[in-house]
């Protein structure tokens, strides 16, 4: 089968759309439908429902805990096979997608001094194209990831949360180990990403020990630090989405 589904609506512009979703294995195409995008499982579909439920998944990426783009908006599913194409229409539930805002850091370079107005044209548009690829990258980092592994998704989902808790930063770190409750695979993930025994210990502390963090920890025991120096509520978190970052990276 042909099929396709159109964009109704996003908030990017065309050249980095198409990117992401070709990046998730998806082809997109501007025709007499707009914006619609295909691929080789969707030509595998029987079912124009079959076709739109794929559709659901790459939404979620875009309007997700990724936050890629809360604009993006599905249309119909468009059966290209028939002549003139037909087009589905899907009703869903209106629903509230809330997302956290992710802060992005640039730096401003400036061009190197006495170069003519040709090469200033030249320059900026050199520099356009590297801050451009630099954005497409972060957004890779967190597509992709969430795409492919529930447990990425879930993370994000996580940190987007207004206000964090050591249940919650406790919860995401259990998520990236994958099997927190077995010390070989705990030990041989925090090898892997370079964290000392101490250091998670302290992490531990505050999290974990309502004597260190009051009623933010996830156990409502009071215990005996094991460390001399926990981590502050905001080391834990900064903790957390550090190793987030690096852990997603190591999904691509």
């Amino acid at each position: 089968m042909n099929w396709a589904v159109a964009i109704q609506s996003t908030g990017l512009e065309e050249r980095n759309l198409g990117d992401i979703l070709q990046a998730l294995g998806y082809r997109m195409t501007n025709g007499p439908e707009g914006l619609v995008f295909s691929s080789d499982d969707m030509a595998r579909c029987t079912a124009a429902a079959d076709v739109f439920e794929l559709a659901k998944k790459v939404r979620s990426v875009f309007r997700g805990p990724a936050n890629i783009d809360d604009k993006f908006q599905l249309g119909g599913v468009v059966d290209f096979s028939e002549s003139p194409p037909t087009r589905h229409v899907f009703l869903e539930p209106a629903s509230c997608v809330c997302l956290a805002t992710g802060l992005s850091a640039f730096i401003t370079i400036g061009p190197p001094q006495g170069l003519d107005e040709e090469e200033l044209a030249a320059w900026n548009r050199e520099q356009e194209e590297r801050n451009y690829r630099a954005q497409l990258q972060r957004q890779l980092e967190r597509a992709l990831p969430t795409y492919r592994y529930e447990n990425a998704s879930l993370v994000l989902e996580f940190l987007n949360c207004k206000e964090q808790t050591g249940e919650t930063l406790f919860k995401a770190f259990e998520l990236m180990v994958g099997d927190a409750d077995n010390e070989r695979v705990k030990k041989r993930f925090l090898a892997s990403f370079r964290i000392s025994e101490d250091e998670f210990r302290r992490f531990s502390d505050t999290v974990h020990n309502r004597t260190v963090s009051g009623n933010w920890a996830r156990h409502a025991t009071m215990r005996q630090p094991k460390t001399g120096q926990p981590m502050t509520k905001a080391e834990a978190e900064a903790f957390v989405r550090s190793l987030a970052d690096k852990w997603l990276k190591s999904l691509m």
